[in-house]
């Protein structure tokens, strides 16, 4: 990710070939625009960055910078033009209609003089990046629950689900599958701004004639900005909301990926397999689990069949 300082420098040619002033709006959509549209430099042309990995980096005060301190209500107009949420603020005028969605935030070096009641308010940049991004990192969602799996007629079925944590805007993706071992797309759903409580969702899949609707399953997928996935349970197709109500052993997952930590690991890779039995308190059923861990630089996963699915992927 980068993280482009915009205070310190004085007024710098945006990609239009215009001079902007360093502490405006125009400044602040016209140097990050250049960082992701790319321009000519002395030394060749500087290809520029995906929105998704370009940070705004400005001071938290006034104190905290030379020159190019921007007031918190220019920095929230000029962020959300950036983004496509709201209108032009100045006279800057963005060469991608629409603007970059998936901007990756704001960042700040003086996070000391954000939290000093020297310096305006206490917390103003810390405050203004929640109003505009929501908080939290890309991903750090607690839940992610499918819930039911419904068909209004035999072409359509709803599927409904959940998701409770803060999340930069991403979207979710739909899979169905007709033997609960392999998925594929099936639409997509942006997921907006979620908030630190449970925000619900629905999705209508229509259906080909020819699919038997009631042999179905469903999950859900996220992706955050840097690609990371939360899956969530699986839901087999019910005929009526309360059937899919009252069938909750159905509504397990037969196979799961469970983030289990995130670490700093000295080697590469490592890779260990375990088997035992385990009793299914949902259905009464012994299975053979086996988890399978897996080390890189930063995850560790555990990956739970039941025996009749092991065997093939393993």
């Amino acid at each position: 990710m980068c993280c482009v300082q915009l205070y310190n420098s004085g007024s710098m040619y945006g990609i239009d070939a215009n001079i902007y002033t360093q502490g405006t709006a125009d400044f602040i959509i016209a140097m990050t625009e250049a960082v992701i549209q790319g321009f000519n430099t002395a030394g060749g042309f500087f290809t520029g960055l995906p929105a998704s990995k370009v940070a705004v980096g400005l001071p938290a005060c006034s104190n905290a910078a030379g020159g190019g301190f921007t007031d918190s209500a220019t920095v929230n107009a000029a962020i959300k033009y950036l983004r496509g949420m709201g209108p032009k603020p100045a006279s800057y005028t963005l060469f991608t209609i629409g603007g970059y969605p998936n901007l990756r935030g704001m960042m700040t070096w003086s996070i000391n003089w954000d939290a000093s009641n020297n310096c305006a308010n206490v917390y103003q940049y810390a405050n203004n990046y929640d109003n505009l991004f929501g908080g939290g990192f890309p991903l750090s969602i607690t839940e992610l629950r499918a819930t039911a799996a419904v068909l209004k007629t035999p072409t359509l079925c709803e599927v409904s689900w959940f998701a409770e944590g803060y999340a930069a805007t991403q979207n979710f993706i739909l899979e169905r599958s007709q033997d609960g071992e392999h998925f594929a797309e099936v639409g997509t759903m942006n997921a907006g701004t979620m908030i630190d409580s449970k925000t619900f969702y629905t999705f209508d899949d229509h259906l080909s004639s020819n699919i038997n609707s009631l042999s179905l399953f469903y999950r859900i997928r996220f992706v955050d900005l840097d690609q990371r996935t939360r899956v969530s349970n699986m839901l087999r197709v019910a005929p009526s909301r309360s059937d899919a109500v009252a069938d909750t052993h159905i509504s397990k997952p037969l196979c799961v990926d469970i983030g289990v930590a995130s670490f700093e690991y000295g080697i590469h890779r490592n890779q260990h397999s375990i088997s035992r039995y385990y009793r299914s308190p949902f259905t009464g059923m012994e299975s053979n689990i086996r988890q399978r861990y897996f080390i890189d630089s930063i995850r560790w996963f555990a990956r739970i069949c039941p025996r009749s699915l092991c065997s093939a992927m393993y």
